[in-house]
């Protein structure tokens, strides 16, 4: 087939250019109306400059035949898509692009034993040809089976006797050489707690002559391995000051949160996380950007704010969650999420690894699971429409409890049916009807029919239970655009199981008024005029 015909892109369009092809348009709507088609059908007076109809068919039919199968129409329509699409999603000030880097450590204390032998030569002539066998066999096995070489990693012996332990090792005469060995466990070696023998053989030479001694021995017991599962979670949404406005917006906190699951039967000892500050390690426009970490948790309860957290203990099937917030000085968006590890241990053996796996996550929102509530925070992340950024539902709940994940729906603006609002003392509420069919988890978005002034403080299902309090929350962004209006993204977040068909929404605080307009004014009274909010628009003040 023919290549698709190459097309001139616009460049160096003047406004002479525009005029132009203005008259020449219009020339061809009026000429039209004529019956005039081609340049045979001018009269005296008329202008040239017009699109012929029976050249624009010569074009198409020359462009449908070099293309195979696109024609000159579906080149103006992909043209006109293109250009929709860019006007659509060309936002002001997202050429930006920071790469932000945290460097992470995670130890803990694992199964390991050291065997030590000692050879005491008491003779006059030295011990030649030294050799060391080491055997591990399970304590009820009746055969004494060896497994050392199958479930247990063994180091190379350190110190080690002169010449080694391989055939090569000598001790002098009248002299006592120390070897050791440090050797762990495989996690085969105990899913639950086991007992093992280690012994060997030593084999050894004194003038020629050779002997063989057994080791005796000892029992150690091997206790199960912890499996570790570990997620990171990082906010994708960053409110901050936006700077294409003249005055300063405020810094909300985001989060970055990162959660260990032991999958294993053992127990992860002391575990801990040793981190540094979120590093900038690319920034090719010099963007002036900082982060703070203002606060931190583990699970629910305050620890100080660094990114450096001790897990203690981590028992089996049991989940805990070091939960950062932290603020940027600008406002954007985080994408592109990575994360790698290297497994470090003395023995080198990547087969000790008690990392099951590392993964990171799209944050929506630090949620309660409360119908799996395990007093560990949960995570609604958007794992799966990950390309979807200016919508970023939510479709995955990350619930600590046995590390599960769950399907979520999404009920978007649209399927808010009706609000209706109330005086309460001290506030207001706002009763909101849907039609969102879904049930399970279910994520709502909607426009928020209040000013941002007011704070919402608590929302209650039909049944008059509350919503966690996590679980509702409001943001306000406005989202800039090279060729359209600013968009403003006033929204209301409310995350539930099993929704209910409404639900109230409580707002407290003072009425912030605007647009006051003092309308008449005597000695003692003075009437004021003021647009929102509710109640009444004329109010009666004293003068002082």
């Amino acid at each position: 087939t023919n290549p698709t015909p190459r097309r001139r892109e616009a460049e160096n369009i003047t406004v002479e250019l525009v005029e132009y092809f203005a008259i020449r348009w219009n020339n061809t709507q009026e000429y039209l109306k004529l019956g005039v088609t081609s340049v045979s059908h001018l009269q005296n007076g008329m202008d040239s400059n017009f699109i012929a109809l029976d050249e624009l068919q010569s074009l198409h039919d020359e462009v449908s035949a070099n293309s195979g199968n696109v024609s000159l129409y579906d080149e103006l329509l992909e043209t006109y898509a293109e250009f929709e699409d860019s006007v659509n999603n060309d936002k002001a000030g997202t050429c930006v692009k920071v790469r932000v880097q945290i460097e992470q450590e995670l130890s803990l204390t694992r199964n390991a034993f050291i065997g030590s032998l000692e050879l005491t030569n008491s003779g006059d002539s030295p011990l030649t040809d030294i050799s060391v066998t080491l055997k591990i066999w399970r304590t009820d096995d009746e055969l004494s089976q060896d497994i050392s070489q199958t479930l247990f990693v063994i180091g190379d012996p350190d110190p080690v006797f002169q010449g080694g332990v391989n055939g090569s090792g000598t001790v002098s005469a009248g002299k006592s050489s120390l070897t050791e060995w440090l050797f762990m466990p495989l996690r085969e070696a105990a899913p639950n707690t086991t007992q093992y023998n280690v012994g060997g053989e030593v084999v050894y030479y004194v003038d020629g002559a050779r002997f063989t001694l057994t080791l005796y021995p000892d029992s150690i017991t091997v206790l199960p391995d912890p499996e570790l599962y570990v997620k990171y979670f990082w906010a994708s949404d960053i409110y901050s000051d936006d700077p294409f406005t003249p005055e300063k917006e405020p810094i909300v906190p985001f989060s970055l949160a990162m959660m260990m699951y032991n999958g294993g039967n053992g127990i992860a000892h002391d575990a801990s996380l040793l981190s540094g500050q979120p590093e900038i390690v690319e920034n090719e426009k010099g963007l002036k950007i900082a982060f703070q970490i203002i606060s931190a948790r583990l699970n629910y309860e305050e620890i100080s704010p660094t990114l450096s957290v001790n897990f203690g203990d981590l028992d089996p099937k049991v989940a805990a969650v070091a939960w950062f917030k932290m603020t940027s000085t600008l406002q954007g968006k985080f994408s592109n999420f990575s994360a790698d590890f290297e497994y470090i241990t003395p023995l080198g053996d990547l087969r000790l690894s008690v990392l099951e796996s590392l993964t990171i996550h799209s944050l929506n929102r630090v949620v309660s699971d409360f119908v799996n509530d395990d007093d560990i925070p949960d995570f609604l992340t958007n794992d799966i429409d990950i390309e979807e950024e200016d919508e970023n539902y939510p479709d995955t709940l990350h619930s600590s409890k046995m590390n599960k994940e769950f399907e979520v729906q999404s009920c978007t603006p649209e399927s808010l049916v009706s609000d209706r609002m109330e005086l309460v003392p001290g506030g207001f509420k706002v009763v909101v009807s849907h039609n969102c069919v879904h049930q399970g988890y279910v994520y709502f978005r909607w426009n928020n029919p209040v000013e941002r002034d007011y704070e919402m403080s608590r929302v209650t299902r039909d049944d008059d239970s509350i919503v966690p309090a996590d679980n509702a929350w409001i943001t306000y962004k406005v989202e800039r655009y090279e060729f359209l209006p600013d968009e403003v993204n006033h929204w209301i977040h409310l995350f539930d199981h099993n929704p209910s068909s409404s639900y109230t929404l409580w707002f407290t605080g003072l009425f912030p008024v605007t647009d006051i307009e003092v309308t008449a004014i005597s000695d003692i009274t003075a009437s004021i005029r003021y647009k929102k909010p509710l109640g009444a628009t004329v109010y009666m003040i004293l003068r002082r």
